[in-house]
């Protein structure tokens, strides 16, 4: 009887027991914790998916924060690289203006070249408090009703001079009806970014468009052909909604890249060396965040030769609520 209630005893208690103490030892060391199954039921076969569950869980955890440590070590690598740029062309002109053989004109294009680099830098800085509140959730609260139409052309309109800069036609579709519940601020801060982004990479001459449609409305001529089928997708789904289209031609997004334009900095090393860029790469990141705040969502979609098209769905506020 002894010998048998020892045997039960090891079995049920003291090599299980081993087995945990081992993954603990190993799962505190940073070692690999030794894979085990026990299925003797009761409270030990608990006691052991427990610590299965917590170790996954300080493993996320500690994923988690390294990638955040990641990300604060690009920030900062970011900051210092974007910011460094017109800090020195500020500092370039000022020791300049301190040329007695500069004449009035000369020194007046310092001047304004001065502040030309200070604008880009508090628009930078603009997006990065954005970010950061975008990131608390600070303002999810300061949402009101809107009527559709009313806003969005507001929203539409005075994009012009930007565009007759580098000589872009702008052509713009305003087909909707129906209430929106937003952050009007919020929204006007998202489009200027991906306006100003698509005027950017919009060339010498060429087109944008920029469209508010709803749902029971027909889809803007102008759509590039590719993306037809997928504005379509999003015209026949369930939920009345509003899309708000920004759509320039020339050369294309590749494929491998798109995805990682939502993450927060992420730019190429061709528009992270742009001289007058202006950005910290947060304009569709902002835009990701802004749209999810609402409820919404967005696409983006680029084909050669086409260009470029982002749509960003808005649901329409129940009228009864």
């Amino acid at each position: 009887m002894f010998i048998i209630v020892l045997l039960l005893t090891r079995r049920k208690l003291i090599l299980p027991m081993r087995m945990l103490t081992k993954q603990m030892r190993a799962f505190a060391l940073g070692e690999p914790v030794p894979e085990s199954v026990y299925r003797g039921g009761g409270e030990m076969e608990e006691l052991m998916n427990h610590f299965v569950e917590m170790r996954k869980t300080i493993e996320a955890s500690r994923e988690k924060l390294s990638k955040q440590q990641e990300e604060k070590a690009f920030m900062t690598a970011a900051l210092s690289h974007d910011l460094k740029t017109p800090l020195t062309s500020i500092r370039a002109y000022a020791e300049e203006l301190g040329n007695l053989k500069l004449t009035r004109e000369e020194s007046q294009e310092y001047l304004a070249l001065m502040i030309g680099q200070a604008d880009r830098m508090r628009h930078m800085l603009d997006d990065l408090n954005l970010y950061a509140s975008l990131e608390s959730k600070i303002t999810k609260e300061m949402h009101v009703k809107v009527d559709s139409a009313e806003f969005m052309e507001m929203l539409l309109e005075g994009y012009e001079p930007l565009a007759s800069v580098k000589n872009i036609h702008l052509e713009s579709t305003l087909t909707v009806s129906g209430e929106l519940e937003i952050n009007p601020q919020l929204m006007m801060r998202m489009m200027d970014n991906l306006i100003s982004n698509a005027i950017r990479y919009t060339p010498e001459g060429g087109k944008l468009y920029l469209g508010a449609v709803s749902t029971c409305f027909e889809i803007p001529e102008w759509v590039f052909p590719p993306f037809k089928s997928v504005v379509h997708q999003h015209f026949n789904q369930e939920k009345a909604k509003i899309l708000l289209l920004i759509q320039n031609d020339g050369e294309h997004i590749p494929m491998e890249i798109q995805a990682m334009l939502y993450e927060p900095f992420y730019q190429g090393e061709t528009s992270r060396n742009q001289a007058g860029s202006g950005s910290f790469g947060l304009g569709l990141t902002i835009a990701k965040m802004a749209i999810e705040q609402h409820q919404g969502t967005i696409m983006l979609l680029s084909e050669a030769p086409y260009g470029t098209l982002v749509i960003c769905g808005l649901p329409i506020s129940d009228k009864e609520s």
